[in-house]
């Protein structure tokens, strides 16, 4: 499919994992760790340039030839917002397809839908729960232009991304299913995975 020019994938790998008790971007849902199976749904699936984000500690958890961004001492303490911002700092003017790695039934479709959004309208665009429309920060796309002012909240301490996103001009999509915006925090949600969506 033809992508915005601009836009690269960034992968959020950095998280503490501790409801879990492992690194989740390590977990094997679909017989490769997460943000090797996430890396492929974007890079290969979709052509897009795709980037790890993460702690310089992780790197040699991650396999050689994947493109890495570690999280900025100037953006620490912010949760995912690191990780986006980290991504801005080194890719300047480009948009950001940010997705996290406790999503295991996300799909190359919902990817998708989110791009053809996206590049229909040009605004920040995220899935959002199909009957709650609650917003999912973690499987979104943000808009160059928005970089800038989610900075700007960083330095506030305005550090909610799902904020942002409330009172921000953006787009919203219907997950397909309730199934693809479940987060797996747990060993017991990882015990229950039933297959891709």
């Amino acid at each position: 499919m033809k992508t915005s020019a601009n836009l690269i994938a960034v992968i959020l790998c950095g998280g503490q994992s501790a409801r879990m008790g492992e690194a989740k971007y390590l977990l094997a849902y679909h017989g490769l760790p997460q943000y090797k199976w996430l890396s492929q749904l974007c890079l290969t699936g979709l052509g897009l340039p795709t980037y790890l984000s993460c702690q310089t500690s992780q790197a040699a958890e991650i396999e050689n030839g994947c493109e890495l961004i570690f999280d900025q001492e100037t953006f620490a303490q912010g949760g995912p917002m690191t990780g986006l911002l980290s991504a801005a700092a080194l890719h300047p003017g480009k948009p950001i397809l940010l997705l996290a790695c406790d999503y295991p039934h996300l799909a190359l479709s919902d990817i998708r839908d989110l791009v053809l959004a996206f590049e229909e309208n040009g605004k920040s665009t995220c899935l959002v729960h199909p009957k709650t429309h609650l917003e999912e920060p973690l499987l979104a796309i943000y808009a160059a232009s928005d970089l800038a002012k989610i900075k700007d909240n960083f330095f506030k301490d305005k550090r909610s991304l799902r904020q942002f996103l409330h009172t921000a001009n953006h787009t919203n999509i219907a997950a397909r299913n309730t199934q693809v915006i479940k987060s797996f925090d747990t060993p017991n949600d990882r015990l229950n995975f039933k297959g891709q969506a």
